[in-house]
């Protein structure tokens, strides 16, 4: 009987959230809070390689904002704001359900897509940490035109430089990149992590 439980556990993909606003099962996310937007951060950051992360929404709250896309750098304390929050500029890059916009923080950086998602639809995710690009699928379509290029954890490379200018042991990769969703009250979503490197 205890393979049969083995089997049917699914690790915790989610990693940190707004725990008094947002509730984590498993690989399903969704707000309990009236009102607000909230980001929920992957548990696993990736470093290097090329990575594919599957989104399907469950439940998406007409008029209120969605996003999906990778984060670096964000503190707990930034967890109850939206992914378009001005303070997240080369910080958090996403595909935004507002519009079907592909953006920097709050910065519009593709034309919008016209695509927008609902319930039900299903946003693929594709990064290359070293190429430094981001590109979303729809549905299973890819979504041309939406390269998010020059995807850099700053921050993170900046520190590597100074710890080889002093001699110090380096960190390795490239940064510490975090599949992330910023939802709306009533939003929920499911996560399909790719078990490795495509």
């Amino acid at each position: 009987m205890a393979d049969v439980a083995a089997l049917a556990y699914i690790p915790p993909v989610w990693g940190r959230w707004s725990r008094q606003d947002v509730r984590v099962e498993q690989n399903s996310a969704r707000v309990t809070a009236e009102k607000g937007e909230f980001l929920v951060l992957a548990k696993v950051p990736r470093r290097r390689g090329k990575h594919r992360w599957q989104i399907t929404v469950q439940n998406k709250t007409s008029g209120k904002p969605m996003s999906i896309g990778i984060g670096v750098d964000l503190q707990d304390t930034e967890l109850n704001r939206g992914a378009q929050d001005t303070r997240f500029q080369d910080r958090v890059w996403h595909y935004s359900n507002v519009d079907g916009s592909i953006r920097n923080g709050a910065r519009q950086i593709q034309a919008t897509t016209k695509k927008c998602y609902s319930s039900g639809d299903v946003i693929d995710v594709f990064f290359d940490v070293e190429s430094a690009e981001i590109t979303f699928a729809h549905n299973g379509s890819m979504l041309e035109g939406t390269i998010l290029r020059n995807v850099v954890h700053s921050s993170f490379v900046d520190k590597q430089n100074v710890a080889r200018e002093n001699g110090e042991e380096v960190e390795e990769g490239l940064g510490r990149f975090y599949l992330l969703v910023s939802l709306s009250a009533g939003d929920q979503v499911k996560m399909e992590d790719s078990p490795s490197e495509l």
